[in-house]
């Protein structure tokens, strides 16, 4: 038998009020917003970059450059915080 710890943290607002708040945030970006983003992950075909949606923003590697370049870190380093143009509408997971 599994004994589940059932206590609860007040963290100072309910589940509601949380979600609320969420929903006042826009998340909403169109193509040809320009936007800060900070790259957390270079991945061998693209990065994932934060641009402060719900989830990361992806960039493939060959939208990186007007160049061919064989790896991400070519033109762009973790932690690093730049301008990112936004190409096209977010898919059905909400990934940019």
């Amino acid at each position: 038998m599994v004994n589940q710890d059932t206590t609860t943290l007040d963290v100072g607002f309910t589940y509601e009020e949380f979600a609320a708040r969420l929903d006042k945030y826009d998340y909403h970006f169109s193509p040809g917003d320009v936007v800060a983003g900070t790259v957390f992950s270079l991945e061998p075909r693209g990065a994932l970059i934060d641009i402060g949606a719900k989830t990361a923003a992806y960039i493939p590697i060959q939208e990186m450059s007007i160049n061919r370049i064989d790896s991400p870190d070519e033109v762009l380093q973790a932690d690093e915080t730049r301008e990112f143009f936004i190409l096209a509408d977010e898919n059905e997971d909400g990934q940019l």
